[in-house]
């Protein structure tokens, strides 16, 4: 995410790179510095990311550089850049990071990113992940994820 926020049609060193055809951000944390905001307080009892780890995790993927520095927190970038390629955001409705995704959402929607959210109701972070728990289920959650993945 953070090449693609980075590019610029005006960068003599990116201009050569063809741009990604899109993205796609599966329940991304994007904000280092929030561990401890509305939907980690909502939920903490439903989520399996315990928000001690996520500030350890947090600072050693950081290496020093501040956790609200869009660098590492691109959930706090003010702007995006008229080429940034259209994006694919998937997320659970019972994530601890789900304000922190909302605000990304509304951010890149503010400054004119084609972007398709979906939001899964009753989900936890990277639900898809866990098809395995809950065996096949033809037109559920996953399999709805899949399709949007796919097309």
């Amino acid at each position: 995410m953070e090449l693609a926020e980075d590019v610029d049609e005006s960068s003599d060193e990116l201009s050569s790179l063809p741009l990604p055809e899109g993205l796609i951000l599966l329940s991304p944390w994007v904000d280092l510095s929030d561990t401890d905001g509305e939907s980690w307080q909502k939920y903490a009892d439903v989520d399996y990311i315990p928000s001690r780890q996520a500030e350890i995790i947090a600072g050693i993927y950081a290496k020093g550089v501040p956790l609200r520095d869009s660098r590492v927190s691109p959930g706090r970038c003010r702007s995006w850049p008229p080429c940034f390629p259209r994006t694919l955001l998937d997320y659970g409705g019972c994530e601890v990071f789900r304000t922190q995704i909302e605000r990304l959402a509304d951010s890149m929607m503010h400054h004119g990113v084609e972007l398709d959210a979906t939001v899964e109701d009753g989900m936890v972070h990277c639900y898809p992940q866990l098809e395995y728990l809950w065996g096949p289920d033809p037109d559920g959650p996953f399999d709805a994820y899949f399709k949007r993945v796919s097309a």
